[in-house]
């Protein structure tokens, strides 16, 4: 199957696409918060189409987003009190289909120069409305704890061992311990 297709075939699969996302977005309240789980089912709806043959991307967005409403926790619903899973504001869905369609390579500057002033603009503005001192104000985003927590560990290691960025682990002459909590998130570990 050729994933690049025409524009007339994106556009109608946009289309497929954005119609069956607004019915879950409108309707989300309507469906169970939670549902119930038959493992048989769910596999029989996995399985439906075989990876031998391919079918059209309207139908394939039909079939992820069935199997997403029948069979999944709908953390978006205004009955579900999730601590860490809020629906996702609607500005978010369209950052993530721009982000996705771009594919932003922010690892240098230069590949990137116009997302990496946003992100730093966007630091400062964030820093300064917390009351950081404007002088002091520097970081990135981190798409979650896993992330945010191995660049803490790559910062820390760089700050007390300059030559940790040259030379890895195998220059630094002492060996670097890392202390934390039995509560700490198991990403730490796999940081270290």
């Amino acid at each position: 199957m050729n994933f690049d297709l025409s524009s007339a075939e994106r556009r109608e699969t946009w289309r497929a696409l954005l119609q069956n996302l607004e019915d879950y977005y409108a309707n989300t309240a309507a469906l169970p918060v939670s549902p119930n789980l038959d493992r048989d089912r769910i596999i029989d709806l996995v399985e439906r189409y075989g990876l031998d043959e391919g079918i059209p991307p309207a139908d394939a967005i039909a079939h992820v987003v069935e199997g997403l409403t029948k069979y999944a926790v709908h953390t978006p619903h205004p009955m579900y009190y999730g601590l860490f899973n809020p629906r996702a504001a609607f500005p978010g869905i369209l950052a993530d289909a721009i982000t996705a369609t771009f594919n932003p390579q922010m690892a240098a500057w230069s590949h990137n120069p116009f997302a990496n002033e946003v992100e730093s603009f966007l630091v400062r503005e964030l820093g300064q409305k917390l009351g950081f001192p404007k002088e002091t104000i520097d970081g990135v985003f981190a798409s979650g704890g896993a992330e945010a927590n191995l660049t803490a560990v790559l910062c820390a290691l760089n700050r007390h061992f300059p030559e940790y960025a040259n030379k890895g682990l195998a220059g630094i002459p002492e060996k670097p311990a890392m202390y934390c909590s039995a509560e700490s998130h198991h990403s730490v570990v796999r940081a270290a």
